[in-house]
């Protein structure tokens, strides 16, 4: 799964403005767009993760 991310580091850690999470890049454009931060787009970065099924731990 890829999902696209953008941080603001001018926020602190837990607040709801500090990280945004995108499922998909035109998602993540559309975003910056309507927030008017395009000039930021060259800070969104491309994370590849991986889900594993949910079940005990350990």
């Amino acid at each position: 799964m890829t999902v696209f991310v953008y941080v603001n580091t001018s926020k602190q850690v837990g607040d709801k403005e500090h990280i945004k999470v995108f499922a998909n890049q035109d998602a993540a454009e559309k975003w910056f767009d309507e927030a008017n931060l395009t000039v930021f787009k060259a800070r969104l970065c491309r994370v590849e993760i991986s889900v594993m099924p949910a079940g005990p731990l350990g």
